[in-house]
C-alpha cells in the first residue's frame, strides 16, 4: 500500500440509496428512498467529504480539500454482498491510513510552522475517484490524489482497484494478461507513440517489466475499461515531474494476444467511463478500429476561480464551448464518456455554477469530430445519506441504460427532483417516467382550504376537486416539472396540486404564499 499512502484521506463512511423506479417519502419523521432495480449491474453512488481545518482564531486555514468515496446502493449491496463487503473493507483500510497521515500533516502545520513554505498557503488534499467500468463482472476505478504539504509544489499519485463483482476479490494482473513478457514491450510501444520519447527516464521497458512482476516494491496501476486495459503512471514513476502523468490503453482488438478472455466486456453492453481533466483517454469513438484520443481542457478567468470556456478535443479536432453555444460559468466540472449499445460515443459534461445550479452539456463524438448536441438543466441525482445529516451521494452513471439524473425546479418551492433516464439515439438523456421524485425534504402547511385531486402511488387520479382543510401538512413528493406537484398528507394519502406556472405560482388563481407556509425544509 506504500504507493497509495500519499494523499489518501477518508474521513467518513455514509450509506446512500438509489434506484431505477424512485420513491421518496416521509415515514415516521425519517426520509427513506425505496427502489426497484432496472439493471442487473451493481449500482454505485459517489460522495465527497470536504476538509476544512483551521486555527483557533478561525481565520488561518491549515488544511483544505475533499475526498471522494464509493458505496453500493442498498439493493445492489443485497445483490452483490461480497462486492459490498470488499468496498467496505477497502474504505476501512483507507480510513486507518488516512487518520495517521492527517495527524502528521496537522502536526507539521500547527507545531512546526518554521518548516512551512508559506504560512498563508494551506495544505491541500484533493482525492477524486473515477469509475472506469461497473457491470455484472467487474467494478474498476482510478483514484487521482493531489496533496500539498509545503514546498515548491504538491505531489500527485494515481492508484486503482479492480474487483470481481461476484466474489468481491481483487483481480490480479495475471488473471487478465496471459503474456506478461510481451506486456512491457507493448506498453513501451504505446507510451512512446502517445508521448514524447524524451519525457521518460532511461530504461523504460526494464522499469515496466519490474512493475509487471512486482519487483523492488514497484507496482503497476491499471484499470479495466470497455475497450481495453488502461495503465496509469504517476509523476516520477517513469518520467520526471515535469512530464506529468501518463495514461495509455492497450485495446482488446489491437492486443488480443496479450489478454485472457476472463473479464472481457459484453459485446452489446453500453458503458459509462469517467475520466479526469489531466487525462487523454484512448478510445475508438468512430468505430473505425483505430484508437482515438479524447480530452477536455478548461479555461479559467483571470482570477482562476471560474471556468468560462473549455475545449473538447478528439485527436487534432477541437471544439470550444464558446463556439458550440454552451453557456459556461462553472466553478467545477465533471466529465464522462457514454458508450451506447450501438457503439456510438457521447461526452457528458456536468458544470456547477452559482447557488449549486448544475447543467449538463452533451457532445456527440461518434463521427470523430466533436459536435455540440444540447445543454440541459440536469445533474447526477443525489440523495441524503442514511446515517449522517447534511451529506449526499451522487449517482454514478456507469450504465447508459440506467442514469438517475436531477433537475432544479421552482414549483411551490425550490428543490431538485430526479428520475431515471437512458441514453437516447442522439445522445440526449431520455426517460419513460413522467414524474421526477423530489429529493429535498419539504413540508408545507396550508393557511386556507386547498382544492386538489387524490392520486394513487402510480399517479392515477382517484378523486377530483377534493377540499383539504386549512392547517393540513403537505409533504412534497413528486412533480412533472411543469405544473403538477403531488404531496403526501399526514394520513399517508397522496394529493395532486395543479400549479399555474407563471410567477408567482398560483393555485386556482391564488398565490401560493397566501395558501401555504413552509413548515420544514431540508435541501
Amino acid at each position: 500500500m506504500s504507493k497509495y499512502l500519499l494523499g489518501k484521506l477518508y474521513f467518513s463512511l455514509i450509506f446512500a440509496l438509489c434506484s431505477a423506479t424512485l420513491s421518496l417519502g416521509l415515514t415516521g419523521g425519517e426520509w427513506t428512498l425505496t427502489a426497484r432495480a432496472a439493471s442487473g449491474r451493481p449500482q454505485l453512488m459517489k460522495g465527497r467529504i470536504y476538509l476544512d481545518e483551521r486555527a483557533e482564531d478561525g481565520d488561518t486555514l491549515y488544511l483544505q480539500g475533499y475526498h471522494d468515496y464509493l458505496k453500493l446502493t442498498r439493493e445492489s449491496a443485497a445483490a452483490f454482498p461480497a462486492l459490498d463487503q470488499a468496498l467496505e473493507s477497502y474504505s476501512a483500510s483507507e480510513e486507518r491510513e488516512v487518520k495517521k497521515l492527517a495527524a502528521e500533516y496537522l502536526d507539521q502545520r500547527k507545531e512546526h510552522p518554521e518548516n512551512v513554505y508559506d504560512e498563508k498557503v494551506p495544505f491541500v488534499i484533493e482525492d477524486q475517484t473515477y469509475i472506469r467500468r461497473a457491470d455484472e463482472d467487474v467494478v474498476s476505478f482510478i483514484c487521482c490524489d493531489y496533496t500539498y504539504a509545503g514546498g515548491v509544489h504538491g505531489g500527485f499519485v494515481i492508484s486503482s482497484r479492480n474487483y470481481d463483482a461476484k466474489t468481491g476479490k481483487e483481480i490480479a494482473l495475471d488473471r487478465i494478461v496471459k503474456d506478461q513478457d510481451g506486456l512491457a514491450g507493448a506498453l513501451r510501444t504505446e507510451l512512446e507513440k502517445k508521448y514524447d520519447k524524451d519525457s521518460f527516464f532511461e530504461g523504460l521497458e526494464e522499469t515496466l517489466a519490474k512493475e509487471i512482476k512486482g519487483k523492488d516494491d514497484l507496482e503497476l496501476t491499471w484499470v479495466l475499461g470497455p475497450q481495453g486495459v488502461t495503465f496509469c503512471f504517476s509523476p516520477y514513476e517513469i518520467g520526471p515531474y515535469a512530464s506529468g502523468s501518463q495514461f495509455v490503453t492497450l485495446t482488446y482488438t489491437a492486443y488480443g494476444d496479450l489478454f485472457k478472455e476472463a473479464y472481457l466486456p459484453g459485446e452489446s453492453a453500453g458503458y459509462g467511463v469517467e475520466f479526469s481533466s489531466i487525462e487523454t483517454v484512448d478510445l475508438d469513438v468512430d468505430q473505425d478500429g483505430k484508437t482515438d484520443q479524447v480530452s477536455v481542457a478548461s479555461d479559467y478567468d483571470e482570477d482562476g476561480a471560474v471556468i468560462n470556456n473549455y475545449t473538447v478535443r478528439v485527436n487534432d479536432k477541437d471544439l470550444e464551448s464558446k463556439d458550440a453555444g454552451a453557456d459556461v460559468y462553472y466553478y467545477s466540472m465533471n466529465q464522462q464518456l457514454l458508450i451506447g449499445e450501438d457503439g456510438k460515443v457521447y461526452l457528458y459534461i456536468f458544470g456547477l455554477s452559482d447557488n449549486d445550479y448544475s447543467s449538463l452539456d452533451v457532445y456527440d463524438l461518434s463521427s470523430g469530430q466533436p459536435a455540440f448536441v444540447e445543454s440541459r438543466n440536469l445533474s447526477r441525482a443525489s440523495y441524503p445519506a442514511e446515517e449522517e445529516d447534511n451529506s449526499y451521494c451522487a449517482a454514478v452513471l456507469s450504465d447508459p441504460g440506467y442514469m438517475p439524473l436531477s433537475a432544479r425546479f421552482d414549483i411551490l418551492s425550490t428543490y431538485s427532483a430526479s428520475k431515471v433516464f437512458f441514453l437516447g439515439g442522439d445522445g440526449k438523456p431520455e426517460s419513460s417516467d413522467p414524474y421526477y421524485m423530489i429529493e429535498s425534504q419539504i413540508q408545507l402547511k396550508s393557511k386556507a382550504v386547498i382544492t386538489a385531486d387524490k392520486v394513487d402511488e402510480e399517479g392515477n387520479v382517484s378523486s377530483k376537486d377534493v377540499k383539504i382543510p386549512a392547517g393540513s401538512s403537505f409533504d412534497l413528493y413528486r412533480t412533472d416539472g411543469k405544473k403538477l406537484v403531488d404531496a403526501r398528507l399526514s394520513d399517508g394519502s397522496l394529493v395532486r396540486l395543479h400549479v399555474e406556472g407563471t410567477f408567482p405560482d398560483k393555485i386556482d388563481g391564488t398565490e401560493v404564499e397566501d395558501l401555504f407556509e413552509e413548515l420544514f425544509y431540508a435541501g
